[in-house]
């Protein structure tokens, strides 16, 4: 919980954009350093936050072992070119820097888990699944129990050929969910497919549901998690918004208004993924990850515009749910006051959660975390 702030002033030394103070010359390229002072004079908060405000994720090609990033030296639709190994959540050095972000989620999902395959499913796994192990999966539990982390978990929608598979089945998430009950395990909040307004570009074009069918599939997702396991949250449908085209491609996957229209069932949370700028990796870009980007104050104005937008369509649609940023990419040290300025306008918009992207590979084609911003949170 947010607790009021003393009056106090805060000297610091800070980078500023070029567009503010001009942080170098031009010609010698050298940065020229400001000592800044900043008053924090507010006698009351703005707004309170959930105490685990502040998360992170693990892509399940990095739990799993999938086609991950990490030493590929290509891309294919949006994922690596080669296998890494899986991650091992049971090693005491991660135990000791995760400990150290306090209470948070941990969000698992990615571009992989709409083709993983469950160790409780009854069929047989496909040549291009993802497979999830038993070991796999009990150690993830264990590894949110250990350092007090609710789990948020992307099940399966991996309907890729609609014609062919008719309507998304239960059959699996019931399976897993019966497992967990059988072993006391606990998934806190579920959703169903990542970035399912992007399936044209990682799965194929015939591959993007309509807004119609996917609420549709939803409500029965919904029904399912109700029934198995009532306590947990659902979240979704973590559209993919980009700088200055937001959810892309017109009306193809701009399936936030649409879906929550059509969507019958209460949702607990409306989820969605930004970055404001992408590097060359990334299947899509429209805000390359320059220097001057990076600095910019205006690299949050689409973030704000996109928030407000999906703000109206939850008072208009779903008005007792709240706002998460599932899956996002600021914080770096040169991004410092845009992570400030972002939070700041999250708790305005009454956001309640906010997903930072992954913990410790080197690059997702996103940004570009590592082992050292575990120690710096």
């Amino acid at each position: 919980m947010m607790q009021a702030f003393n009056t106090f002033n805060l000297r610091i030394r800070a980078l500023f954009s070029y567009r503010l103070v001009r942080p170098w010359n031009r010609r010698n390229r050298q940065r020229q350093h400001k000592t800044v002072s900043i008053s924090l004079n507010k006698a009351s908060p703005i707004a309170k936050v959930d105490a685990r405000f502040l998360s992170f994720s693990i892509d399940i090609s990095v739990l799993a072992g999938g086609f991950w990033w990490e030493g590929s030296k290509g891309t294919q639709r949006g994922l690596g070119t080669q296998r890494v190994e899986p991650l091992d959540l049971s090693q005491p050095a991660l135990d000791n820097l995760v400990n150290a972000l306090g209470s948070a989620y941990v969000r698992v999902g990615g571009s992989e888990a709409d083709k993983v395959h469950y160790f409780t499913s009854a069929t047989p796994a496909s040549a291009d699944s993802l497979e999830l192990t038993q070991e796999m999966w009990n150690q993830l539990h264990g590894f949110c129990q250990r350092n007090d982390l609710a789990l948020m978990f992307t099940m399966k929608y991996g309907l890729f050929e609609r014609r062919k598979q008719g309507g998304w089945q239960t059959n699996e998430v019931e399976a897993l969910l019966e497992y967990c009950q059988a072993n006391q395990q606990k998934i806190d909040i579920f959703e169903l497919g990542n970035e399912l307004n992007a399936y044209w570009a990682f799965h194929g074009f015939t591959s993007q549901p309509s807004a119609k069918n996917l609420a549709k599939d939803y409500d029965t997702f919904i029904r399912c998690v109700r029934q198995y396991s009532p306590d947990s949250l659902v979240a979704g449908h973590g559209s993919a918004f980009w700088p200055r085209i937001g959810e892309a491609v017109k009306p193809i996957s701009n399936i936030s208004a649409p879906f929550l229209e059509h969507l019958k069932e209460k949702i607990d949370i409306i989820d969605w993924h930004y970055y404001p700028f992408q590097s060359s990796r990334s299947p899509v870009r429209t805000r390359a990850a320059t220097l001057d980007n990076i600095l910019s104050p205006n690299s949050l104005t689409y973030y704000e515009k996109y928030a407000l937008q999906l703000r109206k369509l939850r008072d208009q649609h779903q008005p007792k749910a709240q706002l998460w940023t599932g899956e996002t990419g600021l914080s770096t040290m040169r991004r410092t006051s845009q992570t400030l300025r972002s939070i700041r306008f999250l708790l305005l918009v009454g956001r309640s959660i906010r997903a930072r992207r992954k913990i410790w590979s080197k690059s997702h084609g996103k940004t570009k975390p590592n082992w050292r911003r575990l120690r710096a949170h």
